[in-house]
């Protein structure tokens, strides 16, 4: 008989790839997309074992990539040395949310929709289980509804009420229906960390990477009329608004994307 196991408290974060289906069952591309799936995975690996000191508190969070989800799980530890409470943890799955969200669109093309969650979760090299990750996948199936990470009305509760000197760097924006998410743009871009020339010129240079990129997605959009193609539009109408909005709160005004590329993307739509 194997030895137990214990689930442990976590943070949990549940992932799920838009347009999966398509990308799985394609027949000219499923292998194609199969790398570059597998792609993600080897970029989180390579996170994970980067020497950069700035990199090192990200590496304590584990994943899973599991057809077209992935979760990220930082386990809560009063542990002397690294201690990890709720907020740190937040933190730390935020960063490393943040970081794939980015590099999958800019090298992948590719979107995803989420939730941050808080419960007891186990995870070995073959399994994982628990409360956590059904909260959060729930969350994400019932919830987030457009390409964002949402969190949890209980980790809210914490952050708002926590003293920790870490909130300052927990990055979430409130959404027109009281739903908090993952303000994953500002997360990347602090790492620019002064207003210096150059710093100034690698963050815009980020920023117009991501911007010509996403625009490259809205020119592959299909152009048939039907119920799927208006909840894509619907879709791509909220990422315009929120990466609109990143550009307002930071200066860069100049970048911001006009949301009739979506009406020239579904031209003929609007019957």
């Amino acid at each position: 008989m194997s030895k137990p196991v214990h689930s442990k408290k976590c943070i949990i974060a549940f992932l799920d790839l838009l347009g999966a289906t398509k990308l799985i069952l394609g027949d000219d591309s499923q292998e194609q997309n199969l790398n570059k799936m597998r792609g993600i995975y080897d970029e989180v690996i390579a996170l994970q074992k980067d020497n950069n000191p700035n990199f090192r508190k990200f590496q304590t969070v584990q994943f899973k990539i599991f057809s077209d989800n992935i979760v990220f799980v930082q386990e809560l530890t009063t542990n002397k040395t690294d201690p990890v409470d709720i907020i740190e943890g937040l933190f730390r799955i935020s960063g490393v949310v943040s970081d794939l969200l980015y590099y999958a669109l800019i090298e992948r093309g590719w979107m995803f929709r989420g939730a941050i969650a808080c419960g007891d979760v186990y995870l070995d090299s073959d399994m994982i289980w628990g409360k956590g990750l059904v909260d959060a996948y729930n969350a994400e199936q019932n919830i987030s509804i457009y390409p964002r990470v949402i969190i949890t009305d209980e980790l809210i509760h914490e952050v708002q009420t926590s003293k920790s000197e870490v909130v300052i760097f927990l990055k979430f924006e409130q959404d027109f229906d009281g739903i908090y998410y993952l303000d994953f743009l500002t997360l990347m871009l602090e790492e620019y960390e002064d207003d210096s020339p150059a710093m100034q010129a690698g963050k815009k240079n980020k920023l117009m990477k991501f911007r010509d990129t996403y625009k490259e997605i809205l020119d592959k959009l299909p152009t048939k009329p039907d119920i799927s193609s208006a909840r894509v539009r619907a879709k791509h109408h909220w990422f315009i608004n929120d990466y609109n909005r990143f550009c307002m709160n930071n200066n860069f005004d100049k970048f911001q994307l006009d949301p009739s590329l979506i009406k020239i993307a579904f031209d003929g739509d609007e019957s």
